[in-house]
């Protein structure tokens, strides 16, 4: 279950650095887990503000809620899991937890298709992001995108060893709205249910750390099964 935690969790950390600013919705679910399993995981939603070079993120399920702040220079992670309440800062410049600046991650390719369909009001098409995991098997991911709406992804600043899924999607033609990743026997699917572009406050990007204790991001890390 922890490792089932990682991986959801990990999908909601990274940095979209956007011109501009609006709010995205998706929902999210995982196919493949025993039922008892996915009744504990429940419902589970996520939420994306950005405005010119800064990001929000909130994710919440019956099991665990998170929420962080990025922008250039770090990410702060803010999580309750169990009882428990944790935060962690990452320094976007600091080499143990992000590939070297410049550096792009590992080799992938995006293949396009005519197949379209609506999601969250917007016509989508479809795409196959398929690149090769640590251990050398290839990974193909499922995304619905729309060139509506300017791809936030494309302006990605730097690329985390740890969210390298969300990276490949820096290069579609435009946003995506719903994407698979595959995860051994289990399927993360995060489909969009709402975009709009209304004006942010800067206070969305302002969080507490009080009554949380820190964590580093090397002991989130060992929740994945030391990926």
């Amino acid at each position: 279950m922890k490792k089932i935690l990682f991986t959801v969790l990990s999908i909601g950390y990274f940095s979209l650095i956007a011109q501009n600013q609006g709010t995205a919705v998706y929902q999210m679910s995982i196919e493949g887990l025993p039922p008892e399993q996915a009744a504990m995981m429940g419902d589970m939603e996520m939420k994306i503000v950005w405005k010119d070079n800064k990001t929000y993120s909130e994710q919440n399920s019956m099991m665990y809620s998170m929420r962080s702040v990025s922008d250039e220079k770090e990410t702060l992670i803010l999580m309750e899991m169990m009882g428990n309440k944790n935060y962690m800062r990452i320094n976007h410049d600091d080499p143990k937890y992000n590939n070297d600046k410049g550096k792009e991650v590992p080799e992938y390719k995006v293949e396009y298709f005519n197949e379209t369909k609506k999601i969250a009001g917007y016509d989508c098409k479809k795409a196959l992001v398929t690149t090769k995991t640590k251990d050398g098997k290839e990974m193909t991911m499922e995304v619905w995108y729309t060139e509506q709406v300017p791809n936030v992804y494309s302006q990605q600043k730097y690329t985390s060893k740890r969210n390298q899924n969300a990276a490949y999607l820096k290069g579609l033609k435009g946003m995506p709205l719903e994407y698979s990743i595959p995860q051994g026997q289990m399927t993360v699917k995060v489909t969009a249910k709402e975009i709009n572009f209304n004006p942010v406050s800067d206070d969305v990007f302002k969080l507490s750390t009080e009554g949380y204790t820190e964590m580093k991001p090397e002991d989130m890390k060992k929740m994945g099964g030391g990926q």
